[in-house]
């Protein structure tokens, strides 16, 4: 295996990452070009759209490719030498413009009630299309609200994507108290006969009374 293949295998290419980090867009692929070495060679990495990425080291006193570095008997600490910088550059780029595809997390969805009669949603989401909401302790950044709004409506209205979480709140009430607060960004508004209470019982949920997470088979509805 090259080391550019060892390096990037299974990672997933961001180019908007890439043009950021100083990539050339050449319409079919992306090229790089550093000199390192105190200045005595050159790297030129060039990655194609789909991932493939291909690499060369330049000695830059005769301008040719310089072949031990790709010669695994080549163990001489010079070699090496080099050989450890080129990795770091390309590990470099893979850790700033590749995506681990074991740390991506797949966003939660979840059925989070509003009461009217403590906070009127619908008047909020008309001023603003993002709004603080008491967090529930699991949900996280990414995650998708979908927001029952209870009785007189007793549907599900909206949906929203959750930018922001753990912020700080301190309110209390007879009815309510809220140490934290989330951020939720609208995405969709339902219309109230679309997703009311009773259909909801078809899904499984006979009751609403705190945030719960969202059957697979009801996201699918919503989020068509």
């Amino acid at each position: 295996m090259s080391i550019e293949n060892d390096i990037f295998k299974n990672y997933i290419l961001d180019i908007k990452k890439l043009i950021e980090y100083g990539f050339k867009d050449n319409k079919t692929s992306f090229t790089y070009e550093k000199i390192f070495q105190d200045n005595e060679f050159k790297t030129i990495i060039e990655i194609s759209r789909s991932g493939n990425i291909t690499g060369k080291v330049l000695d830059l006193e005769n301008n040719e490719e310089y072949l031990p570095l790709r010669v695994e008997n080549q163990q001489g600490a010079f070699v090496k030498e080099i050989r450890y910088n080129y990795e770091q550059i390309l590990n470099d780029i893979c850790e700033k413009c590749f995506i681990d595809p074991n740390s991506v997390v797949t966003p939660k969805s979840w059925i989070v009630p509003a009461n009217p009669k403590y906070f009127d949603i619908i008047q909020a989401f008309k001023k603003n299309n993002e709004i603080i909401w008491k967090q529930s302790s699991n949900i996280k950044k990414g995650d998708i609200a979908f927001m029952y709004v209870a009785s007189p409506i007793s549907a599900i209205l909206y949906k929203c994507v959750v930018t922001e979480v753990n912020i700080p709140y301190d309110y209390e009430d007879k009815n309510l108290r809220i140490n934290k607060v989330m951020k939720i960004k609208l995405l969709k508004k339902y219309n109230k006969k679309f997703m009311t209470f009773e259909k909801l019982n078809n899904y499984g949920i006979t009751a609403i009374r705190g945030q719960r997470s969202c059957p697979d088979n009801l996201c699918q509805v919503l989020n068509q």
